[in-house]
């Protein structure tokens, strides 16, 4: 966010002299900020004084730990759709597996069948890879 993007965001949550001049001031530890006026700048960064006055390393850790749970709450939504996607395959193949095995006992001699029972293996090994991840 712009030094002007700031001030004109801090001014409409009610700092009405902010400006670009008085924020970059600010930044430059030319100027002391007052104690609203940090709550406003806190409240339209997102965060509070207490991590905005936090020493460097501190503040740095605060946003890895805000950023990383923001990945992880992102990644968990894919997941479950992923897994609700896997889910439905799962339950096809099953369902094609089953099909599978009941053509080859009543289709025993068939010139298939060492075609038919590698895909159901196949289909074996595939359900055990789904298993694993919770499919």
């Amino acid at each position: 966010m712009s030094q002007t993007e700031l001030a004109d965001e801090v001014k409409k949550r009610g700092w009405g002299e902010a400006r670009q001049a008085i924020i970059s001031r600010i930044e430059l530890g030319e100027r002391e900020v007052r104690l609203g006026e940090a709550y406003l700048i806190a409240q339209v960064l997102g965060m509070s004084v207490e991590a905005m006055a936090a020493p460097d390393d501190v503040h740095l850790l605060l946003r890895d730990l805000d950023s990383n749970a923001a990945q992880v709450k992102d990644q968990v939504g894919t997941v479950t759709k992923n897994l609700e996607i896997l889910s439905r395959y799962v339950d096809h193949l099953r369902a094609d597996r089953e099909r599978a095995l009941a053509y080859l006992e009543d289709q025993a001699t068939t010139p298939h069948a060492d075609s038919i029972q590698r895909a159901v293996d196949s289909a074996d090994e595939a359900l055990s890879e789904a298993a694993k991840v919770g499919g």
